[in-house]
């Protein structure tokens, strides 16, 4: 392919983007979209690279996030390659639920996120009409609904995103 690969990922508050590139060596385009109101804080290369080099046990801890990151972003690949666009849907919404520890004991959960159709649209890798057809699927289903404006998920579909998380790492 001649074209440039365009990814989505999730980060919440105090997570690290950019940590392939800072493991290659290499710079690369980065692009962001923020769902909050954010800070993004950026180290060069070089700084990051001698800093870690003078706290080997910050280093030793940098290099594992980086690695469950790299895991993620394998399981989100495997993920697109393999289930289909309502399966994908309740894996990203248990990767939210997951990173955030929101508590699934009752049964709805509201992800404190506001997503528009474009943001579903790049994470689950589908059109923009995918995606509509989705939540009218999923709405009748009664597996999601709106609420003061935000839509609320059933624990039951993100209970099976994080059976697929699970499952996917153990094997």
């Amino acid at each position: 392919l001649n074209k440039p690969f365009m990814g989505c990922g999730i980060r919440i508050p105090w997570q690290i983007t950019g940590y392939t590139t800072f493991l290659v060596g290499e710079g690369a385009p980065l692009f962001l979209n923020a769902l909050v109101k954010s800070e993004v804080y950026i180290v060069p290369f070089p700084q990051m690279r001698e800093f870690l080099s003078k706290e080997p046990e910050l280093k030793d801890e940098f290099m594992r996030i980086c690695a469950k990151y790299l895991r993620s972003d394998l399981d989100a690949m495997l993920a697109v390659a393999t289930t289909t666009a309502a399966e994908r849907f309740w894996v990203l919404f248990a990767a939210f639920a997951m990173r955030l520890e929101l508590d699934l004991n009752e049964e709805w959960v509201r992800i404190p996120y506001k997503f528009n159709r474009a943001t579903i649209s790049g994470l689950l890798y589908v059109s923009l009409l995918t995606v509509d057809r989705l939540y009218a699927q999923l709405i009748k289903q009664g597996m999601i609904k709106r609420e003061n404006g935000m839509y609320i998920y059933s624990t039951k579909g993100i209970k099976e995103g994080i059976a697929w998380i699970m499952k996917r790492s153990v094997s």
